[in-house]
């Protein structure tokens, strides 16, 4: 069996070298062709697609997609593929979740560390030697979302602070671990940390809204690199107004780009472009990731497992969220 690797297009940060390693990678292996032109794929050729968060998957054509085997969205996010081309097509999507999942976590870390354990020049040598601070240990953190990210912020802190919660909607049913609704009565006016980990579907969209803010603790730091349309904009802003000794670290917003007035005037919010999975190394890692994908799809037809494959990347099905 052939097969061409198509790639629908390409993100702003890809530039030719992306595409020329990328298609270089793909083409080391046996019975792959890469094209990112839809023109180049006559032929009998089993399709594997490969999208980014801005491609219109509903424009490809229907002949090519009845010779579509895979699809591969390795900007992660499956709200941003259209659903109902989801339901429609029956060939496997896999996101590329676990790409982000370390940087995504690190700027979570990273944020968290700034707040409570921001580290001064001292010019002089201070004799009394005292460091006026609130450990992270002191902290009741509330993790909203236990994927590949959730999973590792939770993980990374629970040695730090004992008093960790993580609640996910499609994942845990008990005490520590719960569905958002269920949450104890109170258990926001404890909250001293929110961290934002999870997708945006129906039913996280504004989750965070002025009611949720209301019964949080004040102060309380609110970290998000999940989606901006989990927490309405406008209550945040009421709210950091109203509460300045709140704050809140935001790289998604509920309109991207965001607005330069978004925020205006306020000094407890640190806000970034949505940059929390980028880093020096994210195009190697995401040729990586599409080729041992590949690599893996191709042995499991080979050997004529597909449910192998499945299995392998559960996690990562779009169709298992949708």
């Amino acid at each position: 069996m052939a097969y061409t690797i198509f790639r629908l297009n390409r993100s702003q940060y890809q530039d030719e070298k992306f595409i020329f390693d990328e298609k270089r990678s793909m083409e080391s292996i046996p019975s792959v062709k890469y094209s990112n032109s839809i023109s180049n794929l006559s032929g009998d050729d089993q399709i594997i697609i490969i999208t980014t968060s801005n491609s219109d998957v509903r424009s490809v054509p229907q002949v090519i997609l009845d010779r579509t085997c895979l699809l591969i969205h390795p900007n992660s996010g499956w709200d941003n593929i259209d659903h109902d081309f989801v339901r429609n097509n029956d060939f496997p999507m896999i996101i590329g979740n676990q790409i982000r999942a370390n940087p995504v976590t690190e700027y979570i870390l990273g944020s968290l560390f700034q707040h409570y354990t921001k580290i001064s020049q001292q010019l002089h040598w201070d004799d009394e030697r005292k460091w006026e601070r609130n450990l992270i240990r002191n902290q009741k953190i509330l993790v909203i979302g236990y994927g590949h990210i959730g999973s590792k912020v939770f993980d990374s802190l629970e040695v730090l602070c004992p008093n960790i919660f993580v609640v996910d909607p499609y994942k845990f049913e008990s005490n520590t671990k719960n569905k958002l609704h269920e949450l104890p009565k109170g258990f926001l006016s404890d909250t001293d940390v929110v961290i934002v980990c999870c997708h945006l579907t129906k039913e996280t969209h504004h989750m965070i809204d002025q009611n949720f803010f209301n019964e949080l603790k004040k102060p309380f730091l609110l970290i998000n690199g999940a989606r901006g349309k989990i927490v309405k904009q406008e209550a945040l802003t009421h709210t950091l107004n109203k509460f300045p000794e709140c704050h809140a670290y935001i790289d998604v917003f509920e309109k991207e780009p965001f607005n330069p007035g978004d925020f205006m005037g306020l000094k407890n919010i640190i806000k970034t472009s949505h940059i929390a999975g980028v880093h020096n190394e994210l195009n190697q890692d995401i040729i990586k990731f599409e080729k041992k994908l590949v690599e893996d799809f191709i042995h499991a037809q080979n050997v004529s497992d597909p449910s192998n494959f499945l299995e392998k990347y559960q996690l990562n099905n779009i169709k298992n969220s949708v």
